[in-house]
């Protein structure tokens, strides 16, 4: 086994920490705390996540998706639709809707025959109200008397970096 340094020796100076070589200097203070009679478990202090700044903050939370709905008032036909659009995929036996998209802003609408419209992808809600408001065109555009009512966002879907490992167990 190793012996322990001697008490004079630079490694005990070292291994002492900045409170005993206070004492040993001279300063006259008292040590709070002695390493050897303090159990490990007492040492393990939960800390709390510190911000790095306040603008970091602010805009770190990034909204990644945005899922709205509206209603365009009218029954529609979803195979009249899927051939007079571009962009759009109907396939009854798989989903009971058409599928249209847009790329500016870069979304994705669901269409069902009630006239409901669900529109996904967009950024933010703005984004969101503009591409459903495009969507609602363009189903216009084909010969439907729509309305644009009651547009609403129902789901946001965002990310934050919190600077720190987070344990799920």
């Amino acid at each position: 086994m190793d012996k322990p340094p001697a008490p004079d020796s630079p490694l005990k100076s070292l291994l002492a920490g900045p409170l005993q070589r206070q004492t040993s200097s001279g300063s006259g203070s008292v040590p709070l705390i002695k390493m050897q009679n303090v159990p490990p478990q007492s040492s393990m202090v939960m800390q709390a996540p510190m911000p790095t700044g306040p603008q970091e903050a602010i805009n770190s939370v990034l909204v990644r998706n945005c899922v709205a709905t509206v209603s365009l008032g009218c029954e529609l036909n979803l195979q009249s639709i899927n051939f007079r659009t571009r962009n759009s995929e109907y396939n009854p036996s798989r989903f009971h809707g058409v599928v249209m998209r847009i790329r500016d802003p870069r979304c994705t609408a669901l269409v069902f025959r009630s006239g409901k419209i669900v529109c996904t992808g967009a950024k933010n809600e703005h984004d969101a109200n503009l591409a459903a408001r495009k969507f609602a065109r363009i189903i216009q555009k084909v010969g439907y008397n729509v309305k644009f009512l009651e547009f609403k966002v129902q789901n946001l879907v965002a990310t934050v970096d919190l600077r720190f490992p987070i344990r799920l167990e």
